[in-house]
Protein backbone atom coordinates (compact mmCIF):
# COMPACT_ATOMS: atom_id res chain seq x y z
CA UNK A 1 0.00 0.00 0.00
CA UNK A 2 1.42 3.71 -0.94
CA UNK A 3 -0.21 6.77 0.14
CA UNK A 4 0.56 10.54 -1.89
CA UNK A 5 -0.62 13.59 -1.64
CA UNK A 6 -1.24 16.65 -4.62
CA UNK A 7 -2.61 20.00 -4.33
CA UNK A 8 -5.60 20.77 -6.81
CA UNK A 9 -7.91 24.19 -6.31
CA UNK A 10 -6.32 25.26 -3.03
CA UNK A 11 -7.22 21.27 -1.87
CA UNK A 12 -4.91 19.25 -0.13
CA UNK A 13 -5.75 15.56 -2.19
CA UNK A 14 -4.84 12.52 -0.65
CA UNK A 15 -4.52 9.23 -2.40
CA UNK A 16 -3.91 5.85 -1.11
CA UNK A 17 -3.62 2.93 -3.37
CA UNK A 18 -3.84 -1.24 -2.52
CA UNK A 19 -3.38 -4.38 -4.18
CA UNK A 20 -6.29 -5.44 -1.72
CA UNK A 21 -9.43 -4.59 -1.09
CA UNK A 22 -9.89 -5.37 2.49
CA UNK A 23 -6.91 -2.36 3.28
CA UNK A 24 -9.28 0.55 2.15
CA UNK A 25 -12.97 -1.45 2.69
CA UNK A 26 -14.37 0.90 4.89
CA UNK A 27 -13.82 4.35 2.98
CA UNK A 28 -14.95 1.82 -0.50
CA UNK A 29 -18.00 0.74 0.73
CA UNK A 30 -18.71 4.38 2.22
CA UNK A 31 -18.61 5.38 -1.38
CA UNK A 32 -19.26 2.67 -3.53
CA UNK A 33 -23.29 2.82 -3.67
CA UNK A 34 -25.36 0.00 -5.09
CA UNK A 35 -23.27 -1.09 -7.79
CA UNK A 36 -22.29 -5.03 -7.46
CA UNK A 37 -19.38 -4.29 -9.56
CA UNK A 38 -17.94 -1.59 -7.06
CA UNK A 39 -19.14 -3.89 -3.84
CA UNK A 40 -15.99 -5.11 -1.21
CA UNK A 41 -17.65 -8.59 -2.04
CA UNK A 42 -16.90 -8.99 -5.42
CA UNK A 43 -13.87 -7.60 -6.37
CA UNK A 44 -12.85 -9.57 -3.16
CA UNK A 45 -13.82 -12.78 -4.75
CA UNK A 46 -12.01 -11.63 -7.89
CA UNK A 47 -9.01 -11.50 -5.49
CA UNK A 48 -9.11 -14.83 -4.20
CA UNK A 49 -10.97 -16.63 -7.47
CA UNK A 50 -10.30 -14.39 -10.21
CA UNK A 51 -8.26 -15.45 -13.83
CA UNK A 52 -4.60 -16.31 -12.52
CA UNK A 53 -2.97 -13.76 -15.26
CA UNK A 54 -4.90 -10.19 -13.65
CA UNK A 55 -3.76 -8.49 -10.94
CA UNK A 56 -6.42 -5.93 -8.77
CA UNK A 57 -5.30 -2.53 -7.63
CA UNK A 58 -7.35 -0.01 -5.82
CA UNK A 59 -7.40 3.22 -5.00
CA UNK A 60 -9.36 6.16 -2.58
CA UNK A 61 -8.82 9.90 -2.69
CA UNK A 62 -9.66 11.73 0.27
CA UNK A 63 -10.05 15.63 -0.15
CA UNK A 64 -8.97 17.43 3.12
CA UNK A 65 -9.10 14.40 4.58
CA UNK A 66 -12.43 13.40 3.59
CA UNK A 67 -12.92 10.41 1.03
CA UNK A 68 -14.25 11.62 -2.47
CA UNK A 69 -13.72 9.02 -4.83
CA UNK A 70 -12.75 5.20 -5.58
CA UNK A 71 -10.96 3.68 -8.15
CA UNK A 72 -10.82 0.29 -9.61
CA UNK A 73 -7.92 -1.19 -12.33
CA UNK A 74 -6.93 -4.36 -13.19
CA UNK A 75 -3.77 -5.61 -14.76
CA UNK A 76 -4.03 -8.12 -17.48
CA UNK A 77 -0.46 -10.00 -18.20
CA UNK A 78 -1.17 -10.56 -22.09
CA UNK A 79 1.25 -13.61 -23.52
CA UNK A 80 0.61 -14.06 -27.06
CA UNK A 81 2.18 -17.26 -26.89
CA UNK A 82 -0.12 -18.68 -24.17
CA UNK A 83 -3.51 -16.49 -25.27
CA UNK A 84 -3.52 -17.62 -28.62
CA UNK A 85 -4.03 -21.68 -29.34
CA UNK A 86 -1.83 -21.71 -33.17
CA UNK A 87 -1.98 -25.09 -33.99
CA UNK A 88 -2.69 -26.96 -37.71
CA UNK A 89 -3.84 -29.91 -38.73
CA UNK A 90 -2.83 -30.15 -41.79
CA UNK A 91 -0.05 -32.24 -42.94
CA UNK A 92 1.23 -29.65 -45.15
CA UNK A 93 5.12 -28.97 -43.99
CA UNK A 94 4.72 -25.21 -44.81
CA UNK A 95 1.77 -25.02 -42.47
CA UNK A 96 3.62 -26.63 -40.11
CA UNK A 97 6.62 -24.30 -40.38
CA UNK A 98 4.09 -21.45 -40.65
CA UNK A 99 2.93 -22.63 -36.77
CA UNK A 100 6.29 -22.90 -35.57
CA UNK A 101 7.36 -19.36 -36.51
CA UNK A 102 4.28 -18.05 -34.87
CA UNK A 103 4.96 -19.83 -31.92
CA UNK A 104 8.37 -19.00 -31.82
CA UNK A 105 7.58 -15.53 -32.83
CA UNK A 106 5.06 -14.69 -30.42
CA UNK A 107 6.88 -15.66 -27.28
CA UNK A 108 8.48 -12.05 -28.10
CA UNK A 109 5.04 -10.04 -27.38
CA UNK A 110 4.59 -9.76 -23.90
CA UNK A 111 2.82 -6.67 -22.22
CA UNK A 112 0.95 -5.26 -19.80
CA UNK A 113 -2.49 -3.96 -19.64
CA UNK A 114 -3.67 -1.46 -16.91
CA UNK A 115 -7.62 -1.43 -17.04
CA UNK A 116 -9.82 1.37 -15.34
CA UNK A 117 -12.53 -0.81 -14.10
CA UNK A 118 -13.01 -4.52 -14.99
CA UNK A 119 -11.89 -5.60 -18.63
CA UNK A 120 -14.83 -7.86 -19.03
CA UNK A 121 -17.50 -5.58 -18.50
CA UNK A 122 -18.58 -2.20 -19.75
CA UNK A 123 -19.88 0.90 -18.15
CA UNK A 124 -19.65 2.68 -15.26
CA UNK A 125 -17.45 0.52 -13.07
CA UNK A 126 -14.04 1.64 -12.88
CA UNK A 127 -14.68 4.67 -10.78
CA UNK A 128 -17.09 6.44 -8.69
CA UNK A 129 -17.00 9.84 -6.74
CA UNK A 130 -18.70 11.91 -4.34
CA UNK A 131 -21.67 13.95 -6.26
CA UNK A 132 -20.84 17.27 -5.45
CA UNK A 133 -17.37 16.56 -6.94
CA UNK A 134 -16.68 18.76 -9.94
CA UNK A 135 -16.05 17.31 -13.12
CA UNK A 136 -12.36 18.84 -13.15
CA UNK A 137 -11.79 17.57 -9.76
CA UNK A 138 -12.57 14.44 -10.87
CA UNK A 139 -10.16 14.29 -13.72
CA UNK A 140 -7.44 15.45 -12.07
CA UNK A 141 -7.81 12.66 -9.45
CA UNK A 142 -8.12 10.30 -12.42
CA UNK A 143 -5.02 11.35 -14.18
CA UNK A 144 -2.99 11.49 -10.58
CA UNK A 145 -4.29 7.96 -9.81
CA UNK A 146 -3.52 6.68 -13.63
CA UNK A 147 0.45 7.88 -13.11
CA UNK A 148 0.67 6.78 -9.50
CA UNK A 149 -0.81 3.27 -10.23
CA UNK A 150 1.52 2.65 -12.69
CA UNK A 151 4.99 3.47 -10.07
CA UNK A 152 2.92 1.31 -7.98
CA UNK A 153 2.88 -1.35 -10.29
CA UNK A 154 6.31 -1.37 -11.54
CA UNK A 155 7.53 -0.73 -7.83
CA UNK A 156 5.56 -3.93 -6.45
CA UNK A 157 5.99 -6.08 -9.65
CA UNK A 158 8.79 -4.68 -11.67
CA UNK A 159 6.28 -4.52 -14.51
CA UNK A 160 6.26 -1.31 -16.56
CA UNK A 161 3.03 -0.21 -18.02
CA UNK A 162 3.58 1.79 -20.92
CA UNK A 163 1.38 4.84 -21.90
Amino acid sequence: MIESSFNFNSHNYALTITEKIADIKSEWENLAGNNVYLQTRYLDLLEKFGPLTYHYYYACAKKDGIPVGIIYFQRKQVDLSKDFRIHTHSKNPLAKIRVSFLKWFFRFLKSDLLIMGNVLLTGEYAFRFLDNMSQDEQNEILDHTINEVKSFVKSTSGHKIKT
